[in-house]
């Protein structure tokens, strides 16, 4: 199966000014997720969907939904799915280009530029699989 990275776009972006501001100890990145969707109409696709939480200084809080569309030359099925590929290969194709997304929009909009830290997706992906045998089994409910 071919595949390629057909495209990215930012899904949802939020700015927002906080109450308080955030305390010292806090993390520039708060929040992060990875996600997949494999939308029904179009069976050779599929999006890594990212969603992070970013502060800048200490009482703005970026929030960012971004997508990257994944083109292949095979209808996908669930072997597809479930492969390393999609949880391991995808996602780092795509977390630079939304990793350069948030630099450059926060030295744009005039803040420091955020510079994310590397993520290892192998072994999110790996955790991500535990868990889901520990729920098959019953044994995280």
């Amino acid at each position: 199966m071919k595949l390629r990275l057909h495209g990215t776009h930012v899904n949802t972006l939020e700015l927002a000014q906080l109450e308080h501001d955030k305390s010292e100890d806090q993390r520039p990145v708060d929040g992060f997720r990875t996600n997949y969707w494999f939308p029904a109409e179009e069976p050779k696709a599929f999006y890594v969907i990212f969603e992070i939480e970013v502060f800048l200084g200490k009482s703005t809080l970026l929030q960012l939904e971004y997508h990257a569309e994944f083109a292949c030359d095979e209808d996908i099925d669930y072997s597809f799915q479930t492969s390393p590929f999609v949880g391991v290969n995808a996602p780092a194709i795509a977390y630079p280009y939304m990793r350069a997304f948030i630099t450059a929009f926060c030295a744009l909009s005039g803040y420091d530029p955020v510079i994310l830290p590397a993520v290892n997706f192998q072994a999110l992906y790996n955790k991500r699989k535990l868990e889901e045998e520990g729920n098959d089994t019953g044994e995280n409910e």
